[in-house]
């Protein structure tokens, strides 16, 4: 923790700086060309350039200094301004059962028309580091549909929470400028299809394409947005809050008593893949039997995060399939 308060507090002072720094410079530049243009050669001691150090006790967050450094260099190097809010983007997709919410940070828009005329936006978006997307720099498309209803809101440089697909395609090939037989094989950018998007400050209910459960929904409302832009570990002080246990302790008691002591643990083939757990997920279903599910992947079956009631019925239909 130390390591990155000293982190943040060196930048800011420097990014504060900048202008002090490079006005600096230019001077003691300019004294050098006076130096060398002098007839004598000056002979005189060089004039000592003194800092305008501007002093400040705000410092930046640490997403506002990554931004910084983009604009300066081009680039993020000191790390990925979005993985600090990766942990609050799980929980919010923990607590309201859905996968295609999103955590963006629109880089470029670009205004694209099609041959019917209408109007689409290509953006260049980074996004957080997340298994299920292949790199940090993406695309994000919007559709004519609703392109001009979101073209007002967007802004570069600024976070959105959206709702959406992720399109990972494979490798495409290229025979352009080749010899005969020649294939050349690239990979094209991950592509995010939004159907909804909302600046961060507004939270992420306009987002999601249901209502969310009354439980949830109270969790939504404590929460608070502007201060979760710059310390994004702030959702955390909820989970300890005695408002937050008493409403999962009121919801509790209102499950029926048919519980499992332990979890059944739930294996979902390739087959099945995430639309059961999905379904799983999106039932609501309170009481009955209690279940763990693993999805199987590539690497072997994998545990999902958390637990989930269901029925006999719905443990019956995975089982025979």
């Amino acid at each position: 923790m130390s390591q990155e308060v000293d982190f943040i507090a060196v930048r800011s002072f420097l990014f504060n700086n900048v202008e002090n720094i490079l006005e600096n410079l230019n001077a003691r530049k300019q004294d050098k060309k006076n130096d060398s243009d002098d007839l004598f050669g000056g002979g005189g001691e060089e004039a000592i350039k003194e800092m305008n150090w501007v002093q400040t006790k705000s410092l930046k967050s640490k997403y506002e200094i990554l931004l910084e450094e983009k604009t300066s260099l081009g680039l993020y190097v000191s790390g990925n301004p979005l993985d600090d809010y990766l942990p609050l983007l799980e929980w919010l997709r923990d607590v309201s059962y859905t996968d295609n919410l999103h955590l963006i940070l629109v880089e470029k828009i670009r205004k694209i028309f099609t041959k019917a005329g209408g109007m689409m936006l290509a953006m260049q978006i980074t996004v957080g580091k997340q298994p299920e997307i292949e790199g940090e720099q993406i695309e994000g498309l919007i559709f004519p549909k609703n392109a001009l209803k979101f073209s007002p809101v967007l802004e570069e440089k600024e976070l959105f929470w959206a709702r959406g697909k992720m399109s990972q395609k494979k490798k495409k090939e290229a025979q352009e400028d080749l010899g005969e037989g020649e294939i050349k094989e690239y990979d094209e950018l991950p592509k995010l299809l939004i159907d909804e998007v909302v600046p961060f400050l507004e939270g992420v209910k306009r987002v999601f394409e249901k209502e969310v459960s009354f439980t949830t929904s109270q969790l939504l409302d404590k929460l608070n947005w502007a201060e979760l832009k710059t310390n994004p570990n702030a959702f955390k002080k909820i989970l300890d809050s005695k408002t937050e246990k008493k409403i999962h302790n009121t919801h509790e008691k209102a499950l029926p008593k048919i519980v499992s002591p332990e979890p059944i643990i739930l294996k979902l083939k390739k087959s099945l893949g995430k639309s059961v757990l999905m379904a799983i997920k999106k039932s609501e279903f309170s009481g009955g039997i209690l279940v763990s599910i693993e999805l199987e992947t590539a690497e072997g079956f994998k545990k999902a995060k958390g637990n989930f009631w269901t029925t006999r019925e719905v443990i019956n239909l995975v089982k025979n399939n």
